[in-house]
């Protein structure tokens, strides 16, 4: 396999990756390696006013395949038990599958369409990305903070290049659930730093991560790079 993939990389014009930890064992085995991140629509995640809790709750919302272990739910969990000791005024919501035990601070929500996590994003305050394997990127988070969400990530993969720790959330180390805690008590009980940090996630979206801008800044100019190295019969 191994000099197969040798073979496959030294056969393209170039081998796009998310992040550079993930482009640092390419070098040299491809023409070029260009980093380019993923993207959403933002039109499609429009920018989103708190929603002020109905229940005297604050949302904490984590959306994605929460129901696998190596997203981090089980982290999550942990940390909400940390803050349940102390605190009654949050509530945890989770894309897991509605038979999921629950508590009266933990709420799995089920499957949801693309139209029902964005009406999750409205009633959220905070959105937790636990991850405990090197995403490659981490959509959710961008998701995210596209709607004006403070995110909570993990210090794994993408997530630490697209969370800037204290500008547009907080990032933790991996698996921490006492850190974790205290990064979302903080938020919790700071609506001020919530929007602060939610607009600064907006603006980085919108000027990051909007396909249109990583078309234009990314692909595009590897597009012509490639098409010219063609045209001088390279």
């Amino acid at each position: 396999f191994h000099s197969l993939a040798r073979q496959a990389l030294n056969g393209v014009d170039a081998v796009v990756v998310y992040n550079a930890r993930m482009g640092a064992p390419l070098e040299g085995l491809a023409k070029q390696v260009r980093i380019v991140p993923g993207g959403v629509d933002i039109a499609k995640f429009p920018l989103l006013a708190e929603t002020p809790p109905q229940d005297g709750r604050t949302k904490i919302l984590m959306t994605g395949r929460c129901e696998d272990p190596l997203k981090g739910v089980a982290v999550l969990r942990e940390a909400g038990e940390r803050l349940a000791q102390t605190r009654d005024d949050f509530e945890i919501v989770v894309t897991l599958p509605e038979d999921t035990p629950r508590t009266s601070w933990f709420r799995p929500v089920g499957w949801c369409s693309h139209d029902e996590v964005r009406a999750l994003y409205a009633e959220a305050a905070v959105c937790a990305v636990p991850s405990l394997w090197e995403e490659p990127f981490g959509i959710v988070a961008v998701e995210a903070m596209a709607t004006g969400r403070p995110v909570c990530a993990a210090r794994v993969g993408g997530l630490q290049d697209i969370v800037r720790d204290g500008e547009t959330g907080f990032l933790f180390d991996r698996g921490d659930s006492a850190m974790l805690a205290e990064r979302l008590g903080r938020l919790l009980d700071e609506p001020d730093l919530r929007s602060r940090m939610g607009a600064a996630g907006r603006r980085r979206a919108e000027t990051e991560y909007d396909w249109r801008i990583v078309y234009e800044r990314h692909y595009a100019p590897l597009f012509d790079a490639i098409v010219a190295e063609r045209g001088r019969g390279q």
